[in-house]
């Protein structure tokens, strides 16, 4: 389907501000080519519209892969900080049996210190 020449030749110039401000003045287009061009400026509108719901598309796209990734980051740093917590509690109870190792004589002393 060929394309109306006068479409075409508003597509060349590209200056919807101007073909606006022409359709909205009293020496603007020919009454048969005003239909034409409300036509064209709803198909810019129209393509505007879309451009804009694919970018905002994309973004959410990108948020969403985003914040994936940080939700699988967040998930490793929990299981490094229960490692963490489970080897804090290793050396704790190491740390409980090198003292009582350290003051075995002294426990042992209180022990029969007591006995009758």
């Amino acid at each position: 389907m060929s394309r109306n020449p006068f479409l075409v030749s508003l597509d060349n110039d590209n200056d919807e501000a101007g073909v606006r401000a022409r359709l909205a003045s009293h020496h603007g287009y020919q009454e048969s080519y005003k239909p034409l061009v409300i036509e064209w400026l709803r198909e810019r509108d129209e393509a505007r519209a879309t451009d804009s719901s694919a970018k905002r598309d994309a973004r959410e796209i990108e948020t969403l892969s985003i914040a994936k990734e940080a939700n699988a980051i967040a998930r490793l740093e929990a299981a490094a900080a229960a490692r963490s917590a489970r080897y804090a509690m290793y050396a704790a109870v190491i740390a409980a049996i090198g003292a009582i190792i350290a003051t075995k004589s002294e426990i042992y002393e209180l022990i029969v210190k007591f006995l009758p």
